[in-house]
């Protein structure tokens, strides 16, 4: 992967500017799941939006435009040397076509995670570690916006053909704070959720995002600033 021209600091939104940089990550078989394939910057097709004159002529899937429109963002992306690692939201209403949660109940106006990489290189699966630093980002980023984040949860081992990206295991998601909506759902993809109304008052919120930042060695804005050099995905 080329180095972006955009700054990017260990912890960062990802923002308009940063978007065609995540194109065909971590591969194009996941990236085209949600609409940003490398394929994808060669014009517009159904459910796109095209760039703005004088932004290039790559195409946004219509969720990234509905995020960003919404947000300002369309994820959160933490950043080593050569390893990235990203969650993917958008609003519940604006999920892609062929979403598992899409056939899911969902609260009216949450965020929903569309796509979640960050695997862990000591084992295989998904880091817990990496997955709440993200997690606590974006939820820092969205509190007081939504009412809550949700994701598609499912059982261990119960993917067929390999994980899918636009979901995660259950308990993987419960370890960064998510909840079983309905103990009783038996359903292939579960409904989960990261209720901010109740994770992060606006009373407590100064506090608890010191708390992350302190917990992540200090502020991002004081990381060094580097360009992703490589396609390389790894974790801690």
């Amino acid at each position: 992967m080329k180095g972006l021209s955009v700054p990017v600091r260990r912890l960062q939104p990802i923002t308009r500017e940063l978007v065609d940089e995540f194109r065909g990550l971590p591969d194009e078989a996941s990236a085209s799941l949600w609409g940003l394939g490398s394929a994808s910057k060669k014009g517009t097709g159904r459910g796109s939006e095209k760039r703005p004159e004088g932004r290039g002529d790559a195409a946004l899937p219509s969720w990234a435009a509905a995020s960003l429109q919404a947000w300002g963002m369309i994820g959160v992306a933490a950043h080593d040397p050569d390893c990235v690692r990203f969650l993917l939201v958008c609003p519940g209403d604006a999920l892609p076509d062929g979403h598992p949660m899409r056939k899911v109940p969902r609260t009216r106006g949450a965020a929903v995670l569309v796509g979640v990489h960050a695997p862990s290189r000591r084992r295989p699966g998904l880091s817990a570690a990496a997955g709440r630093t993200l997690c606590q980002f974006l939820a820092g980023r969205l509190v007081g916006s939504v009412p809550a984040i949700e994701a598609g949860g499912v059982p261990a081992g119960r993917t067929v053909g390999g994980p899918d990206p636009r979901v995660a295991e259950a308990a993987w998601l419960e370890s960064l704070g998510f909840r079983l909506v309905d103990p009783l759902d038996a359903a292939p993809v579960r409904r989960m959720q990261l209720d901010l109304r109740r994770t992060v008052t606006e009373e407590d919120l100064p506090h608890r995002v010191m708390a992350w930042l302190q917990g992540l060695g200090g502020d991002p804005a004081a990381e060094p600033r580097r360009g992703f050099s490589s396609r390389t995905t790894c974790d801690e």
